[in-house]
C-alpha cells in the first residue's frame, strides 16, 4: 500500500467513526431523556451513582481526538522517512509537530509554509488534546480560553458549585463537528508534506 492509501484510508476510518459515535450518542440521548433531565432531589452529603452518562458526547470526542494524535503521531514520521531521500532524526517522543518542523526546516532544508491553516490548527488541537489526556477534559489554563474562543465546535462550560456561587472547574464541551475538522486538517497536512518531499 503506498503512504498516501495509508493515511487517506486511516483519516477515512475516523470520519466513519465520527459519524457512528455520534448517531450512537444522538441515541443514547434519546433513550435516557428521562434519567437526564430528571430533577430528583437528593441528599448532598450522600454519594449516589450515576443511573446514566451525562457526558457521554465529551468521553466520545476525547477518544477521537486521542486518536488523532495517534495517528499523527504514527504517520508523520512515516511520511517524512520514506519521502526524505536522506536519514533525519527519529521521533521517539514529544510533540510530533514540532519534530517535523524541525527536520523540514534543519534535515532536508524544505520551503515548506508552516504559517498555512493546517499546521497551525493542528498546533491549536495539540493543546486541547493535551488537556483531554492529562487533565480529564478540564481546562488546563486560562490562556487557552483565546484558542478555544477562535474555534467552531469547542466550548468552555462552567461548573459552578452547590451554592451558585464558585466556579467548580472549567471543562470542554467538544462537538463531533471539532473532531471532523481536526481529521480534515491531519490529512491535509499529510498530503501537503508528502507532497513537499516529493522530487520536483
Amino acid at each position: 500500500m503506498e503512504i498516501g492509501h495509508l493515511y487517506r484510508t486511516e483519516c477515512d476510518n475516523l470520519r466513519l467513526l465520527a459519524s457512528e459515535l455520534e448517531q450512537m450518542h444522538d441515541r443514547y440521548i434519546e433513550d435516557n431523556k428521562g434519567c437526564l433531565n430528571s430533577t430528583e432531589g437528593l441528599n448532598v452529603n450522600e454519594y449516589h451513582a450515576p443511573r446514566c452518562i451525562p457526558n457521554l458526547k465529551a468521553l466520545l470526542t476525547s477518544s477521537l481526538l486521542i486518536q488523532i494524535q495517534g495517528l499523527l503521531d504514527f504517520l508523520l514520521p512515516k511520511v517524512v522517512n520514506h519521502q526524505a531521500k536522506k536519514e533525519v532524526r527519529p521521533f521517539d517522543k514529544g510533540n510530533v509537530l514540532c519534530w517535523v518542523k524541525d527536520v523540514l526546516k534543519e534535515d532536508i532544508n524544505s520551503g515548506f509554509d508552516f504559517s498555512s491553516g493546517p499546521y497551525s490548527r493542528l498546533r491549536d488541537f495539540y493543546k486541547i488534546r493535551n488537556d483531554q489526556t492529562h487533565h480529564g477534559g478540564y481546562l488546563s489554563d486560562e490562556k487557552r480560553l483565546v484558542i478555544v474562543n477562535n474555534l467552531t465546535g469547542i466550548r468552555i462550560l462552567q461548573h459552578v458549585n452547590f451554592a451558585g456561587t464558585a466556579v467548580v472547574a472549567s471543562v470542554y464541551d467538544i462537538d463531533f463537528s471539532y473532531c471532523r475538522s481536526v481529521i480534515n486538517d491531519a490529512e491535509t497536512f499529510l498530503i501537503a508534506v508528502e507532497k513537499n518531499l516529493k522530487p520536483a
